[in-house]
Order: structure tokens, then sequence, then C-alpha cells
């Protein structure tokens, strides 16, 4: 892996450990390159936002049936 390679992915995984919590930071940390570019893109093109749209839609549904 070239350094341009490394800075790439030692960002990517900046970038996830941001959005996922310090939590999974080992986690994240061992990943390999592959399984880091396909959470990389999946949480940057909002693949975490359509789960929190979902719970929100579902909150507000049950909201209006306790009303």
């Amino acid at each position: 892996m070239s350094y341009h390679d490394e800075r790439h992915m030692y960002h990517m995984k900046a970038y996830l450990i941001d959005k996922l919590g310090w939590e999974r930071r080992e986690e994240i940390e061992a990943w390999g390159i592959t399984k880091t570019f396909e959470m990389f893109r999946y949480v940057y093109h909002g693949g975490l936002d359509k789960k929190t749209a979902a719970k929100q839609r579902d909150l507000a549904q049950k909201a209006i049936w306790r009303r």
C-alpha cells in the first residue's frame, strides 16, 4: 500500500470512528481495506440516516396512536 493509500485509509477510519462512536474504535481500526471502504461508502452516503429516519417514523406513528 502506498503512502497515499495509507493516508486515505487513515482518514476514512477517522471519519467512521467519528460517526460510529469511540466505543467501536478498536473494531474499526482492525478492519481491512475492503471492509473499511464498504462501511465508509455506506455511512458517507447516508446508510445510518436511513435507519434513523425509519426509527423516527415508527416513533411518530406510536405517538399518534397514543393520543
